[in-house]
């Protein structure tokens, strides 16, 4: 009877084995991601702060107190600009050198160059900081290249100004994000058949032709993925610009993040900060939800045809 038992148990496991195994990923998975979600959704209708002994729900009032705050609006919309200029400049930069190395050098000679363009991404945000800190800084090179040659009045830093800071920034992100692009957009273009390329040659077609008819119809869903992933990590992007400018000066480079972490820790209002983090993520899910249906209408155009 014990081995009728226990064959019955090996082969109840056998069946549902695939569901067993996926157990610990979902436990982890709720551990780090649905619990600080959910956790931080609770604290937004609440007083919560660290130097506040009992804890009230006061329900919508942090999100009406935010909505009516210039600073939220200021923060969205420096953290659209930010992710907008930032992946317009890592697709070009990122997808022009892809063109480069696939379509323009000989492999031989293309492998330096991929090994070369992939140094950004190896990086450590740190180091990234600590270059670019210095080549900003009033007596970095940029400045004093741009000094010398009479572009500039007098030594600047390009952090410091409300006019530049932002752009500043901008470029390190790109620079150091640029890499992936290319990568990615490599391996699409390498996938493409030769013969297309044969057929547009034979054809007449020009390198824009070209470009329009068969590279870009090729790589479009690889290109549409990667910068729906790259917009959300841009737009929630802290490292980068807390450590280079800290949101500032003033609250020029401040995104929604930055704001989030000056409202928990600067003011320690933890309620607040948890009420930003929801409308960041309401945000993103909002943006998620048209590409999903600019995706899908576009699928069913394509269909049609």
């Amino acid at each position: 009877m014990n081995n009728d038992i226990l064959k019955k148990a090996g082969s109840f496991f056998d069946r549902n084995f695939g569901t067993f195994a996926i157990v610990p990923a979902l436990i982890g998975l709720a551990f780090v991601l649905v619990y600080p979600v959910t956790v931080s959704v609770i604290w937004s209708f609440t007083n919560k702060s660290i130097m506040r002994k009992s804890t009230d729900f006061i329900w919508l009032e942090n999100y009406r107190f935010l909505l009516s705050n210039k600073e939220l609006w200021i923060s969205m919309r420096n953290g659209l600009v930010y992710t907008t200029l930032t992946i317009c400049l890592q697709i070009l930069w990122g997808s022009g050198a892809a063109l480069l190395l696939d379509r323009f050098l000989k492999q031989s000679i293309s492998k330096p160059f991929r090994l070369l363009f992939m140094i950004p991404w190896t990086f450590p945000v740190i180091v990234s900081v600590l270059v670019f800190g210095w080549l900003y800084n009033d007596s970095g090179l940029l400045s004093t290249l741009l000094f010398k040659n009479g572009i500039i009045r007098e030594p600047m830093s390009f952090l410091a100004s409300k006019h530049t800071a932002l752009f500043a920034i901008v470029f390190v992100h790109a620079w150091s994000g640029a890499p992936l692009i290319m990568m990615s957009t490599l391996a699409g273009l390498q996938s493409i058949p030769q013969d297309q390329y044969d057929v547009a040659l034979i054809e007449g077609a020009s390198s824009l032709q070209t470009l329009r008819y068969v590279i870009l119809p090729n790589i479009k869903r690889i290109l549409q993925v990667i910068i729906v992933l790259r917009c959300v990590w841009i737009f929630n992007n802290f490292n980068m610009i807390f450590l280079l400018t800290g949101g500032g000066p003033g609250s020029v480079t401040q995104n929604l993040p930055i704001m989030a972490y000056k409202y928990a820790w600067n003011s320690m209002e933890m309620g607040k900060s948890s009420a930003v983090s929801v409308i960041m993520l309401m945000f993103l899910a909002l943006m998620f939800i048209i590409y999903q249906w600019v995706n899908t209408k576009a699928k069913g155009e394509n269909d049609a045809f």
